[in-house]
């Protein structure tokens, strides 16, 4: 070590450097470490000999833990080892030289330095001490107060009792402190347990952690802003993650997605602790994939949360109990919640759900008016923070004339005061959204509704009718951030002349949104005309479809110069398909040179040519010289949608040979920009190979390589049914398998089925029933395919009851009770059928209705399906009203159908009114069904009167389009 230098710090060094000499032959060397921790080799060596000061701990600690690692691997780790690499230690160590240093008054530049450094370590990037917070800053719930006679001084929270997610959260937090970043989301119902599992969970990180809640000024702004400042063993608290990643209209989320994968895979940021909450439907519309060809808002989103996820269940059960009772003896609130809470929901009953509920129930007529309203609002797709404005103009929508008579003066204030006053440690019904310093203050106070009560209120009020006032009061002061929300909810339950009102709302906010709404919507409803100038205002704010739509109405007029000037325009924004559009119009003009340009362009877009287009290509090609083998060639490239890497430009502007085909096709496969999503299918690939005079071996290995490849970076549902249907050949029939199992293993089987075929053939009932149980269980068609397996091997009951088993899961109860009803089905065995739909109906799956009204139907026993439809309908089940009118539209009882459709509209508003003008149709109702596609319903379910659109709003941003004069 350096003359003069003494300090823990530097013997450390030489203890380390003397172990990786001496026991560990020099390895890792200098250059493996600095990679380790980007730094140059002669650094990481200067260190080591003690001959240099490292100045960031972070990259010291690196260096550490790839010796720490080596050695492990090489099981030299004794006590003394442990103890020369623990990462505590040389925290300590480095801090005392930092000390020393800045101590010393002989070497001025020493001194300043390390004490820079010292404000560095103690000043580091956001968070705060575990230690300091407290667990209502992390918004954990309260918990419910009661009588102690035994005047025990109680904890804040009652005694955890840990379920087996904890189990789960408790490795991943030590993988966290073992050095791994990592990121995970606790995902279950209000008030199940969620923040809570977090709060434990960070109790057993080390005393050098700490914890940042980003909330300020808003959840999103507040991580953006931040986000690079992140170091090393923080834990990123995202309570109600949707905050961060779901925002409707803007790419906050995905770009706050995106950011925390990019921490996540940075080895420099290690570690980070990413601790989430969400509820089930949030996680639905963020990790379910779109339908091909729509716009996917949210793939970022769905990379970061798709593996990451922990089951939060609503209820206790089985060993739960155990250690619930275990612990009552010394929480009487524990005892409380385990003689009184109702089919199990304990952190329900503890969060002060029963006082929550009793004052809602219990409120006064003006009180819960206020408090229906509020529900009614956000079940309706308004955001949570819901004015004082609002909420007293809406409740009058539900109070009778005798009630609105008696009000006395100030009766709002009092509502407000009764629905947000707190009650035995809980909050009330509606919460002040109160702002925090360096916050801007809203214009009027805004009440969020209580989590539990909202989603109870939502099942209590879900065939409630909607006042008409409630929707008018919306419109005039709803947040401006919901109005499209709300528009879209209204459109949706054919409340058509609100939603314009909603999306005029919106559009004299400048939203675009709101335009394109208006203009869509009259568009659907056959009213061109008056949609016209709306699809023009928002083309020439810069929507591309709009002005496509615009175009569409224009040749539907007969205008079809006019037509090509707004489909021109569509194409310049980015609308694609417009090329395709102006290639037909142009030929209708007679004006095919034209066309044919078009038509490149529709190639060059990656998008495929129409039928009457690509025929008419093909002969125009012909005609220029082209040879029938490069118009095929063509053709094919074209039918793939156009998306392989081989563009059809080259193919049609000249020449090219079978070389040239072959070069190419081998530059596609090869490429690491290769998208796999985009390679064309088996048969056309096959086909492309062959012209390309490519052997069937070769294009197969390479093909494969690629997709196996592109797999491991995220692979999706195309990607494994190409290669899945690819290799199911004799000669690779075992390698498929071993492919197959392994997409499954991760979570994905689309060709379960494929593969249980493939081993059968490959090996006997044991190897089917241990590797589908074993690895394969994961997924709806994985189970269906192992227990139809069983069945076939005449193992029906087994099947059942390790299907009744796996009812248990909560994720899993629907699909495993569909299964189990089928095969009863195909057995015979009606009556156990089903009990097991019904079953299968309540825990929510979609598809268990139609297929016991199927089997109904197989027995001939349609009346006493109708009446078990009838019955389920009369419990709110909206999709046996609807089975119910499908089924009297197919015997020609129309005018039955339609007083079922006017029963739901009426109590919910929860028939698509598209559909009930078709029924109105087929009742030869017809004026009727016009007005219903034209103007829609009123609140009250009656078909509503002609209405005219609103004047033009047009304080939207614009852009050059051409006139429309």
């Amino acid at each position: 070590m350096p003359d003069g230098i003494e300090g823990s710090l530097f013997e450390r060094l030489e203890r380390l450097a003397a172990f990786r000499r001496d026991r560990m032959a020099g390895k890792p060397s200098d250059r493996q470490l600095a990679m380790r921790a980007q730094v140059s080799p002669t650094t990481v060596g200067a260190w080591l000999r003690g001959h240099s000061f490292p100045q960031q701990l972070d990259l010291l600690l690196a260096v550490i833990g790839e010796i720490r690692s080596a050695a492990a691997k090489a099981r030299l780790l004794d006590r003394s080892a442990v103890a020369l690499m623990d990462e505590e230690g040389w925290r300590h160590s480095y801090r005392d030289e930092l000390e020393r240093r800045a101590s010393q008054t002989r070497e001025a530049v020493i001194q300043a330095q390390a004490r820079d450094l010292l404000q560095v370590i103690s000043d580091r990037g956001p968070g705060t001490s575990i230690s300091e917070l407290n667990p209502f800053d992390l918004e954990v719930h309260q918990a419910i107060e009661v009588p102690d006679p035994k005047q025990i001084d109680l904890p804040l929270l009652p005694k955890y009792v840990e379920r087996e997610h904890d189990t789960l959260l408790g490795e991943i937090v030590r993988e966290a402190i073992g050095g791994d970043s990592r990121f995970v989301v606790l995902v279950g119902g209000s008030s199940t347990g969620k923040t809570r599992a977090c709060w434990e969970a960070i109790q057993a990180l080390p005393a050098d952690w700490k914890c940042w809640h980003p909330i300020h000024p808003t959840h999103c702004d507040a991580i953006l802003a931040d986000a690079e400042n992140i170091e090393p063993r923080t834990a990123v608290w995202l309570n109600e993650a949707q905050h961060y990643l779901l925002t409707p209209g803007a790419d906050k989320g995905e770009r706050v997605a995106a950011s925390i994968r990019e921490i996540l895979r940075d080895p420099r940021r290690r570690p980070v602790l990413f601790l989430g909450t969400m509820w089930p439907e949030n996680w639905e519309t963020l990790t379910t994939t779109c339908d091909p060809g729509d716009r996917d808002p949210h793939v970022q989103s769905r990379a970061l949360l798709t593996g990451r996820n922990l089951e939060v269940p609503s209820t206790f059960s089985g060993r739960d109990w155990e250690n619930l009772y275990a612990s009552t003896h010394s929480d009487p609130r524990l005892a409380q919640a385990a003689e009184n809470a109702e089919q199990g929901e304990i952190t329900q009953y503890l969060a002060g759900v029963p006082a929550l509920l009793n004052r809602y129930r219990a409120a006064p007529d003006a009180a819960r008016a206020v408090i229906e309203a509020a529900i009614d609002a956000r079940r309706l797709g308004h955001g949570s923070a819901l004015s004082a404005e609002f909420l007293e103009a809406a409740a009058e929508a539900y109070l009778t004339d005798q009630q609105w008579d008696l009000l006395q003066k100030g009766w709002f204030q009092k509502a407000l005061t009764y629905a947000s006053k707190p009650l035995r440690g809980t909050r009330g019904p509606l919460i002040l959204i109160r702002s925090r310093r360096n916050e801007p203050l809203t214009q009027h106070p805004c009440y969020r509704l209580a989590d539990y009560l909202e989603q109870q209120g939502n099942r209590a009020r879900s065939l409630a009718i909607v006042p008409s006032l409630l929707w008018s009061s919306l419109v005039e002061y709803a947040d401006r951030s919901s109005y499209i929300v709300l528009a879209r909810r209204a459109e949706a339950k054919g409340l058509l002349r609100i939603a314009v009102d909603l999306y005029c709302a919106a559009a004299r906010d400048g939203e675009l949104d709101g335009v394109a709404g208006v203009a869509h919507l009259l568009r659907e409803s056959g009213r061109n005309e008056e949609a016209l100038p709306w699809h023009q205002c928002a083309g020439k704010a810069g929507q591309g479809f709009s002005a496509c739509e615009a175009a569409a109405i224009l040749e539907k007029m007969g205008r079809q110069e006019e037509a090509l000037d707004w489909y021109r325009l569509a194409h310049e924004l980015g609308y694609n398909l417009a090329a395709s559009y102006i290639s037909g119009v142009l030929r209708d003009l007679g004006r095919a040179d034209e066309a044919y340009l078009w038509d490149r362009e529709v190639l060059k877009g990656g998008n495929i040519l129409p039928t009457w287009s690509s025929n008419e290509m093909r002969e125009e090609m012909l005609t220029a010289g082209i040879t029938q083998e490069e118009v095929l060639w063509s053709q094919a490239i074209g039918e793939s949608d156009g998306t392989i890497a081989l563009t059809c430009i080259t193919q049609v502007t000249g020449s090219i040979g079978r070389s040239e085909m072959t070069q190419s096709w081998s530059l596609t496969i090869s490429s690491p920009s290769v998208d796999p999503d985009e390679m064309p299918g088996p048969n056309v690939a096959q086909q492309q190979a062959s012209l390309a005079g490519i052997p069937q071996d070769v294009w197969a290995e390479e093909t494969c390589s690629l997709l196996w490849r592109k797999y491991d970076t995220g692979g999706t549902r195309e990607v494994n049914l190409w290669t899945s249907e690819l290799l199911q050949t004799p000669d690779v029939a075992e390698e498929a398998i071993e492919w197959l199992e392994a997409r499954i293993e991760h979570g994905y089987s689309p060709h379960v089925f494929a593969l249980v075929q493939m081993m059968r053939e490959a090996g006997g009932f044991d190897t089917v029933i241990h590797r589908l149980q074993g690895n394969c269980a994961c997924t709806p068609d994985a189970r269906r395919a192992t227990a139809q397996v069983m069945r076939d091997f005449n193992m029906l009951d087994q099947a059942l009851a390790w299907l009744m088993e796996m009812r248990d899961e909560e994720s899993y109860a629907g699909s495993a009770l569909l299964i189990g009803a089928d095969l009863l089905r195909e057995a015979s065995r009606v009556e156990e059928a089903l009990e097991w739909y019904e079953q299968a109906i309540k825990a929510g799956d979609d598809q268990a209705l139609h297929h016991c009204c199927d089997m109904f139907r197989d027995l001939g026993q349609s009346g006493r399906c109708m009446n078990w439809l009838t019955g389920l309908a009369g419990d709110g089940n909206l999709q046996a009203g609807a089975k119910i009118i499908d089924l009297l539209c197919g015997v020609g009882r129309t005018d039955e159908a339609y007083e079922w459709c006017m029963r739901i509209v009426r109590s919910s508003q929860g028939l698509n009114h598209r559909y009930a003008e078709s029924l109105l149709a087929k009742a030869g109702r017809v004026g009727d069904a016009e007005n219903v596609r034209r103007y829609g319903w009123e609140p009250d379910g009656s078909i509503a009167k002609p209405w005219e659109a609103p004047p033009l709003v047009q304080n939207v941003r614009t852009a050059n389009a051409p006139s429309s004069d």
